[in-house]
Formats: C-alpha cells, structure tokens, sequence
C-alpha cells in the first residue's frame, strides 16, 4: 500500500473500538457506491447493491465522529481547516452494479435468484399463426407439409443461434431445457376434415 511505501501508519477504521483518531481516521465501507442506495431502488437493480455504504453514508459517519475527535464546533473547524482529506476511487462500484445489470440476461437473473428450472422457448412459428394465413399466403405452393406460411416460419434466423447459447453461466448449475418449436410440429398431425370446407382439427 502507498503509506506503507512511505512508512506511514495505517489509519485505524471508523468503526474500530478504542482507537485514537486524532492523527487521522478511515472512513471507507468495503463495497461502497457514490450514489445512494435510494437511486438504485428508483432503477429496480437494489439487489445488486450487496453494501449500502454510500459517500454521503461515510460523510454522515464522519460528521457524527467529529466532535469525539476536536471537540466543539469551533475547535473543529480549525482542526478541519488543518487536515488532508482523501477520497478514495469513488464511482467504480457505480459501474460495476450497472454493468452486471446489462450483462446479465433475464434468465440468468432468475438462476442467480435460485431458479433451476428454467424453460426458454422460441419464439412460436409465425408462418402458422391464423391471422397470417389469409393475409400472406397465395395459394398451396407457399405452405409447407403442415399448412403453415414457409417464408414466415423462418422469422427471425438467429433467434435460434442466441438460445442455444448457455444462460447459467458461471451460476450454480440449472437445468435450462430447448424447446425446439418444429420437433413439436413434426408431432403434430392433422385429422382428416369431416367434409369440404371443414376446419381443420391438430391433435
């Protein structure tokens, strides 16, 4: 450390019992953020926020911690005038909250919450929704073996590729099954209609 480098003494902590902080205190919390605890609350990330030792946390301590140190108000604000006040790194914690927020997808929010099992579907094949059907389909040689839009069920190409990717991380193991929407088609089969212009029955 730098004042050991110096030969400096290391101040004692805040908090420390029956210690003289006349030549100097540390007011740091391990963890602490420049911003309030209040302001995370505000963005819904407080759960990432494992201190709630905010600067204005540790300028509050100091402020209570004062008059054990110098005495009066007075007295103290020559003490003050005289002394080296060092801020630490502030805003890395800031950082650190917000980017795991961003990096870390929903479901592996939820594992890291306890969640094992996690189901993540596709997305269900457009081309096969009703209301698709009368809109974009043309006759017979635009529809695949199931009846369903072909064009339309290759939206969107890449969902695929992303869900395949491994949620959990470096998180405790959870069971993070596929759901592979054309294997289920593939069991899906439909019954003969009952007579022209018969809906048609999937079972």
């Amino acid at each position: 450390m730098p004042a050991q480098a110096l030969g400096l003494p290391l101040l004692p902590p805040s908090k420390a019992k029956g210690k003289d902080f006349r030549r100097g205190v540390n007011m740091a919390i391990t963890g602490g953020t420049a911003m309030n605890f209040s302001f995370y609350k505000s963005l819904g990330i407080e759960n990432l926020v494992w201190n709630h030792g905010s600067l204005d946390t540790q300028i509050q301590w100091f402020k209570e911690l004062l008059p054990s140190i110098c005495g009066r108000e007075q007295s103290c604000k020559g003490y003050v005038r005289k002394s080296l006040f060092m801020f630490g790194a502030y805003g890395g914690n800031d950082y650190n909250v917000q980017l795991l927020e961003r990096g870390l997808t929903p479901e592996q929010k939820l594992i890291a919450l306890g969640a094992v099992h996690v189901v993540v579907p596709g997305i269900f094949p457009t081309g096969c929704l009703p209301i698709f059907l009368p809109l974009f389909g043309d006759g017979d040689a635009d529809l695949d073996d199931a009846g369903c839009l072909k064009a339309y069920n290759l939206l969107p190409p890449d969902q695929v590729p992303q869900l395949d990717a491994p949620e959990a991380g470096g998180s405790p193991p959870a069971e993070a099954p596929q759901l592979d929407e054309a294997h289920v088609r593939g069991l899906l089969r439909p019954r003969v209609p009952d007579g022209p212009g018969a809906p048609q029955v999937w079972v």
